[in-house]
């Protein structure tokens, strides 16, 4: 139950490997919409973060 920061939002794949990987939480800075990779979250219940650009 790892939690990845990375600098832009998952896509679905990358959403499929991290559910696969055991992730439980990303924080990522820059938003990438894909409504594939919301159910994919939602259904394997990740926690999902937005970090502000100050650092917060």
């Amino acid at each position: 139950g790892a939690t990845l920061y990375c600098t832009n939002e998952p896509c679905a794949i990358c959403t499929k490997l991290l559910i696969n990987a055991g992730i439980r939480e990303v924080v990522f800075e820059s938003p990438y919409p894909d409504e594939l990779a919301l159910e994919l979250r939602r259904g394997a219940g990740l926690k999902w973060r937005v970090l502000a650009s100050d650092g917060r």
